[in-house]
């Protein structure tokens, strides 16, 4: 998801220099991000943080997390 941000954020600027990316890294990656928006991209990256953080402030079981997220 990181890296698919990255890539989106590259193509909104019009370039993708200086993207802490190995190019075959970067070419499997923009195949992939055109099957999503920015803003979806974003939603999900904000919910794996919140879990992450639910995770380890002990808020949930990492196992129910993924659940969660994979239905959500």
């Amino acid at each position: 998801i990181r890296c698919l941000l990255l890539v989106k954020d590259g193509e909104r600027r019009g370039s993708w220099r200086g993207l802490p990316l190995h190019p075959y890294v970067l070419q499997k990656t923009r195949q992939q991000a055109k099957n999503f928006h920015f803003s979806q991209l974003k939603t999900i990256y904000q919910k794996l943080l919140d879990l992450d953080l639910a995770i380890k402030t002990g808020k949930i079981e990492a196992r129910l997390a993924l659940i969660l997220f994979l239905c959500s």
